[in-house]
Order: C-alpha cells, then sequence, then structure tokens
C-alpha cells in the first residue's frame, strides 16, 4: 500500500513582442503635449485609501505600504505577500511560508530584508517569511528587474521586506488580539513598539509575540489504474507555533553632516508538529486496519541580523559602507512510528542541526556627473558558512535500543566565499526620459566537506564568475503616465545539498549530488505601463515578463536507481500581471475603494525524463486578488478580499502531481472608537478552503510507464477569525 501520510516527497518573447505591437501605437497617441512636472522618488498616497505607492525609480518596482495590507490584519510576511501581484504559495493549505514570483520554486525568488541578504533553512537558499511578523514591517517592494546595486539571485524576482526604522516612526503602537482557528483554538498576540528623536539622535524599537496554530483534516484515498479503492488514510495534523520577535533601530546625524545608523532585528520560532492516521486497505469493498502512524516533532528556528551603516556627503557626493551579519539556526527532533495490525511496532527518530551564518561588507561611493547624472560604484563582499547534521536511528526490538542508521551524506559543512564588484550610472536626458544602467561582477567560490561513499571524509571545491549587466528605461509621457523597459541578467545558484557528492539512500532509491553543477542564468525582459489617477487616488498598472533560462539544473536518472542533479538545457518564463487600485467616488460611491491584481504566468521547458515539453515545477497557471474597503460616516469601516491561485503540476521520473487550491475569502468590520484605539474582527477562509492533489503513480519512468495506482489528497483547515485592538500614543 502506497498512502503519503508520514514520511515528505522530495522536496515567450514571441508574445511579447506581439502584445506591444498592438499597445504601442495607443501610448504613443496619448503622449501629452507639455512635458510632466518631475516627481519625488515615491509618491505616497493617504494609507486610509488602501492603494499602493507610485514608484519613480527607473527599474519596474512596486512599493505597498504596511497600511495597503493591515486592513485584513496579516500575521505574518507571508500573509501580506498573498495580497500582491505574481505571488504563489504551494505550501500546505493555510500555510503562506515560500513565496513564489511569477509561480515558478522558491529557489528562484530572492528575499531580502532592508535590501541585505538573509540566511534561511531552505537548502535552495529560500527564506520562509511566515515566521517574521508583520507588525514588524514598513513596507514590501516587488523588484521585477535588479539593478547593479543587488544581488542578481532572483531569477523570478525579488521581494525586499523593509523594517520600521526611526526616521519613519514617532510615538507609540501598540497591538493585542485573540486568534481561533478553524477547531476553536485559541491563541494570543501582542506587540509594542516606540520610536522618537532626542537632538540628532533618532530610534525605534519594537517586541511582537504570536500564536498561530494550524490544524488540518487530511484524507487520502488510493486507487488501481482501474478507479477501485483498494486504501485510504485519515490523517489529523496539528502545527503550533511561538513566535517572538523584535528589531531596534538607532541612527546618529553626524556634525560632518553623515549619519551612522545601527540596524538589529530578532525572531524566535517555537513549534510542535503532531499528526496522527490510522490507515486503511480495502479489499472486496471491505476496509480493514492496517496500521495506525504517529509523528511528534519538535522545532526550534532562531534568526538574527545586525547592519551596521556609515554614510557621509562630500558635496554632491556620497560615500556609503554597511557591515552586515546575519544567522540562522533551525534544531528539529522528529520522532515517527507506526503500529500495525499484529501490534508490531517500529520506531525512528531524526534530528536536524543546521546553522546558516553570512557576513557581508559592502562600501560604495555615488557622484554626481553633470546636473541630474550620478555613477554608483562598490563591492559585496561576503562569507557564508553553513553547517548541517541530520542523524537518524531505529528502533531495534531485540536490543531494545536505538541503533544510529545516519546516511552517509547527512553531516556536511559548506563555505561560499564572494566577491562582487557593480556600477549603476542613472542617466537623466530630461523630464521625460531617464536610463539606468548597470554591471554586476559576481565571483563565488565553494568550498564542501562531508563523507563520501565509503565513509571517509571528503573535499571538493568549485568557483564560478558571472557578469550580470543591466539597463531600464522610464518614459513619463505625462504627469499620470510612464512606461518602463527593462533587460537584465539574472541567475540562479544551486541547491547546497545539490552540490555535495555524497550517496543517499531512500527506500532503495539512490541520490548524489553534483559539484559540477552550472549556475542556473536568465536574460529577462520586462515591459510595463502605469498610470496614476488625476490627485494621486489610485493607479493602475500592466507589465509584461520574458526569461530566456539556460541551464537549467533538474534531477535526471545517471544509472538504474540513481539520480543526480544536472544542467539539463534551456527553457522560458513569460506572462502579463495586471494590478489596480482606486476609489469609486466617481461613481458616486464615497469611501468605497478597489483593488485587484491578476497574474498569467507560463513556462516552457524539457522534462528530463520524458523528453516532452511542460511548465515549470509547481508554477500556477494564474494568481489574482480583488478586493474592497467601505468606510462609513459612523466610524465603521469593512471590506473583503478574495485570492485564488491555479493549478499546477509536479513531475518525478515515475509520477505526476496536479496541485489545486480553492480560493480563499477574507473579510473584516473595524470600529474607530476614539482617535487613537479600533477594534477589528478578521475572518479569513471564510469558504473553508480546500487543498486537493491528485497522485498517478506508473509502473516505469515516464513516458514508457503505464497508471499503476493513482491517490487523492485532500486537506482542508477551516474557517479562522482574529479579534484586534489596536492603539497607539
Amino acid at each position: 500500500m502506497r498512502i503519503r501520510t508520514i514520511v515528505p516527497r522530495r522536496q515567450g518573447g514571441r508574445t511579447l513582442i506581439a502584445v506591444m505591437a498592438g499597445v504601442w501605437p495607443a501610448l504613443v497617441a496619448a503622449q501629452a503635449d507639455t512635458a510632466p512636472t518631475p516627481l519625488d522618488t515615491i509618491t505616497v498616497t493617504d494609507s486610509a485609501d488602501f492603494f499602493r505607492y507610485r514608484s519613480e525609480s527607473v527599474s519596474p518596482r512596486l512599493i505597498y505600504d504596511a497600511a495597503y495590507f493591515s486592513r485584513f490584519e496579516p500575521l505574518s510576511v507571508g500573509d501580506m505577500l498573498k495580497q500582491v501581484p505574481g505571488v504563489a504559495f504551494t505550501s500546505d493549505v493555510g500555510e503562506y511560508d515560500a513565496p513564489q514570483l511569477r509561480g515558478i520554486g522558491t529557489q528562484y525568488t530572492q528575499i531580502l530584508i532592508n535590501g541585505e541578504r538573509v540566511a534561511g533553512a531552505g537548502d535552495d537558499r529560500s527564506v520562509f517569511v511566515d515566521r517574521i511578523p508583520a507588525e514588524l514591517v514598513e513596507r514590501i517592494e516587488i523588484i521585477r528587474a535588479p539593478t547593479g546595486d543587488l544581488d542578481a539571485q532572483g531569477i523570478g524576482g525579488t521581494i525586499n521586506i523593509v523594517l520600521k526604522n526611526a526616521g519613519e516612526f514617532s510615538g507609540g503602537q501598540y497591538r493585542s488580539g485573540l486568534y481561533r482557528s478553524g477547531d476553536d483554538t485559541l491563541r494570543g498576540s501582542g506587540y509594542l513598539g516606540y520610536g522618537g528623536q532626542s537632538g540628532r539622535f533618532s530610534y525605534m524599537g519594537a517586541l511582537n509575540y504570536q500564536g498561530r496554530y494550524n490544524a488540518k483534516d487530511k484524507r487520502e484515498t488510493l486507487y488501481d489504474a482501474d478507479g477501485n479503492l483498494i486504501a485510504f488514510a485519515q490523517e489529523d495534523d496539528v502545527r503550533d507555533s511561538r513566535d517572538l520577535a523584535g528589531n531596534l533601530r538607532l541612527s546618529w546625524l553626524l556634525t560632518t553632516g553623515g549619519t551612522f545608523s545601527v540596524d538589529g532585528y530578532s525572531v524566535g520560532t517555537r513549534r510542535d508538529e503532531d499528526q496522527f492516521s490510522p490507515n486503511f486497505e480495502v479489499e472486496d469493498g471491505v476496509a480493514e486496519l492496517d496500521a495506525i502512524e504517529f509523528e511528534h516533532e519538535d522545532i526550534e528556528e532562531n534568526s538574527h541580523g545586525l547592519a551596521l551603516s556609515f554614510m557621509q556627503p562630500f558635496g554632491e557626493a556620497r560615500f556609503n559602507i554597511v557591515l552586515d551579519y546575519n544567522r540562522f539556526d533551525v534544531d528539529i527532533d522528529n520522532v515517527a512510528g507506526e503500529v500495525e495490525d499484529d501490534v508490531e511496532i517500529a520506531l525512528e527518530t531524526e534530528t536536524i542541526d543546521t546553522d546558516d551564518t553570512e557576513m557581508r561588507l559592502s562600501p560604495s561611493f555615488e557622484l554626481p556627473l553633470g546636473l541630474n547624472d550620478r555613477l554608483l560604484v562598490g563591492l559585496d563582499l561576503g562569507r557564508k558558512a553553513r553547517d548541517a547534521a541530520t542523524r537518524t536511528a531505529e528502533f531495534d526490538e531485540d536490543s531494545g535500543e536505538f541503533e544510529d542508521e545516519t546516511e552517509i551524506n547527512g553531516v556536511y559543512e559548506i563555505r561560499e566565499q564572494r566577491f562582487d564588484a557593480f556600477a549603476q550610472y542613472t542617466w537623466t536626458l530630461n523630464a521625460r526620459h531617464a536610463i539606468d544602467a548597470g554591471l554586476r561582477l559576481e565571483t563565488t567560490e565553494l568550498e564542501q566537506e562531508g563523507f563520501d561513499s565509503d565513509g571517509q571524509r571528503h573535499e571538493a571545491d568549485d568557483s564560478q564568475t558571472e557578469l550580470n549587466p543591466n539597463l531600464h528605461y522610464r518614459w513619463l509621457f505625462t504627469a499620470n503616465d510612464q512606461i518602463r523597459a527593462s533587460v537584465a541578467r539574472t541567475v540562479r545558484r544551486p541547491d547546497f545539498s545539490a552540490l555535495v557528492p555524497f550517496l543517499e539512500e531512500d527506500d532503495g532509491e539512490f541520490f548524489v549530488g553534483n559539484p559540477e553543477l552550472e549556475p542556473e542564468t536568465a536574460i529577462g525582459y520586462d515591459l510595463g505601463y502605469e498610470h496614476r489617477f488625476a490627485d494621486q487616488a489610485g493607479i493602475v498598472g500592466v507589465n509584461l515578463f520574458y526569461r530566456d533560462v539556460s541551464d537549467l539544473i533538474e534531477v535526471v536518472e545517471i544509472e538504474d536507481d540513481v539520480e543526480s542533479p544536472s544542467n539539463t538545457g534551456d527553457g522560458e518564463v513569460y506572462g502579463i500581471e495586471f494590478d489596480a487600485s482606486f476609489p469609486l467616488v466617481m461613481l458616486g460611491l464615497p469611501g468605497v475603494n478597489v483593488y485587484g491584481n491578476y497574474s498569467y504566468q507560463k513556462s516552457e521547458i524539457t522534462d528530463p525524463f520524458t523528453g516532452q515539453q511542460r511548465r515549470f515545477q509547481l508554477q500556477p497557471v494564474y494568481v489574482f486578488n480583488l478586493g474592497f474597503t467601505h468606510k462609513l460616516p459612523q466610524r465603521i469601516t469593512w471590506g473583503a478580499s478574495f485570492q485564488k491561485q491555479g493549478r499546477a503540476l509536479e513531475y518525478e521520473s515515475d509520477e505526476i502531481a496536479d496541485v489545486r487550491y480553492d480560493g480563499n475569502l477574507e473579510a473584516f468590520v473595524e470600529y474607530q472608537i476614539s482617535e487613537n484605539l479600533w477594534v477589528k474582527l478578521n475572518g479569513t477562509n471564510l469558504l473553508d478552503a480546500h487543498k486537493d492533489e491528485t497522485f498517478r503513480v506508473f509502473d516505469d519512468d515516464l513516458p514508457d510507464g503505464q497508471l499503476e495506482e493513482f491517490e487523492v489528497e485532500t486537506e482542508s483547515v477551516g474557517r479562522i477569525a482574529i479579534l484586534t485592538l489596536r492603539g497607539r500614543f
């Protein structure tokens, strides 16, 4: 019987040109006769109006203030990101941990905090954002194409999480909340932040605690190739998390005209996961208990970051240097067992200890060239250390003790050194036209230590150099209309575990890393149009994107029952992104604001097993959001939001998974008690959304295999309510 209850699975340009051929003449015809008024870097709308910012950067990026998300009371950055264009999640239902920009895998999305890289849990360099409290966030930036001063890591794009800082925070804020899960379990949350200024010194500090609770009901049914039920399981899965987080910013205005700043953050998570699953086999229409599986997992995660920044102007020029340190630690203790119908008990323990640290030194110098042009040059020097140990043991009934079953590649060390140099030139031709051109040289040296197939300690090393140019153009053809065009080269570096050349065995199948892997690279094109309504009352934007990806990394079979990652060829990712937010006062509906975004995304690669064309793994066809808020004269505001993403597929050598999510409906009602005090009731997952997966399993590798069986999994978490009291002083 094959039921997935405890053990997790391993984890075009033509369209762009054709569409713009029709759109471009209309845009040119819309050009105003007079030059637009120059605008500030960011034009801020009234946060109560629920609109996103209009960014005046030459490169394409979207900026969302925390107030844009606050109506729906997000607990984490993951809850915030499900509201923005093109962000998909393929996590368990009710969890928003690893975002996927443009729908492609989490390893293609770069996560920054305050513009700096952060250490993370994933071997694929991904960062789980569900641990970062929304209360600590000032704004979210979606960077569609990088400039030279940013790491070129994000082929799908970059998400920059900007934490609250001293310059934008005055006075105190507090929040207390009560969270009720789908099974009526209660959890609390609280936040306190205070900031101010004294002479040349400004400061801000915040502390946040939150409880997250996700109780899932999951049913798995297994059928043979003819559709006959042969097995089923009913799984209870409870995930109980407590997050304690804080951030601090201190800033001094020096007598020399420069500034010195200290920024720090810390996030600690304690999480318990419990799973219980009775498994049944069906013969001749009669179900019999086959086994009971259970699992308990204790997870302790800690993230810390500290950055020291110094800026000194020299006339119109400016020198800046940043020393940044961040660390991520995770300790996981897992006990899993199975009780079969003959009362035979099987127990297994697994302990995972991962330490990931990164330190960077980034000096840069910006100098004027002429009246409006500027040149930015700098270095990014970094060192990353990752130590990972996964140890397993199985209980031996004869000896009555646990015996070590640790895989030979379960313990390894990786050291990565980066030397990056960049230059970015901003050329303002006139009030209408600006060009931003950049070049980034990224040099990576990698050292690995672990054990080879004979159990002997083994070392491997590699070095790579990538030259990543970028070019951005912005045309302000009226005061309220602008067009951006961008081309940039980006990189996706291999997973750490994929580089370790040591053999791993799993149920008779073997996996070996490949230290010769080359990074994936992409040439990306973006073409966007944005319109701001009069008096800054809302915004509409559309963007076409195309990524030409080379040296794709896919797992291939190198010999019978032995798989390894390899650079398999090329691929492409393309689509269109639309977003809008504006008031309906022109329709006679004062106080009503609406927003929406829709992303259609597609990709093509050649599957290494079948030789056929398919999408990137788990890329949904579309992602869309639609919502509104309505502010009433009685100091009451209410609103609703709906999110949905399309079908996604995942391929393995002898299996295809079909993943679908129901839509998520959220609603809120808020009452302003006084000038500085609000109470709010939020509901999420009001439609009791399900995640449905269908696994088709074949008797041989694709495309030769015939359907052997298929499994259907359905999970849900129920409706969730949050009661919040928020104030300021």
